[in-house]
């Protein structure tokens, strides 16, 4: 018999976060489960902190795995960056879980404090996944 996983969230958290995406006020959740809004505050701050490295575990095992990994230098052309990424996946029969329009916003978080216009001023490492998921990463200069 398989193991069921569990989620990186307590049930607690589950409820604080659907309570707050339907709109809840911390101090309402707080009341409707009997605690107080520090509580709700420190119980959502952890549920977010969860999500996060949940996210970064995920985004690791794609690096990992990744069949494709692009480096691309400074001053990039985001849209040929796109294209390029592209390219690649569809010579490795890899179908980009992403279109154009979501690859640019990932790209663009990913890099914001490094694009300017259509160019992003630093290196940058793409990662597409066996699965298509895609992985964005500056290349930051590290200190030695």
């Amino acid at each position: 018999m398989k193991e069921k996983v569990r989620p990186f969230l307590s049930e607690k958290q589950i409820k604080v976060l659907e309570l707050r995406y339907k709109g809840l006020t911390l101090s309402k959740i707080a009341e409707i489960m009997g605690t107080t809004k520090a509580n709700i505050c420190l119980i959502e701050k952890k549920a977010l902190r969860n999500i996060r490295r949940a996210r970064e575990t995920i985004n690791t095992y794609i690096k990992i795995t990744a069949p494709i990994k692009l480096s691309f230098k400074e001053d990039t052309n985001i849209f040929q960056a796109i294209s390029q990424i592209y390219r690649n996946a569809d010579r490795k029969g890899i179908k980009v879980k992403f279109g154009t329009a979501m690859l640019l916003r990932i790209l663009r978080e990913s890099l914001a404090d490094h694009i300017e216009g259509d160019v992003v001023r630093i290196g940058f490492e793409v990662y597409v996944g066996p699965q298509g998921d895609v992985v964005v990463e500056p290349i930051l200069n590290k200190l030695d």
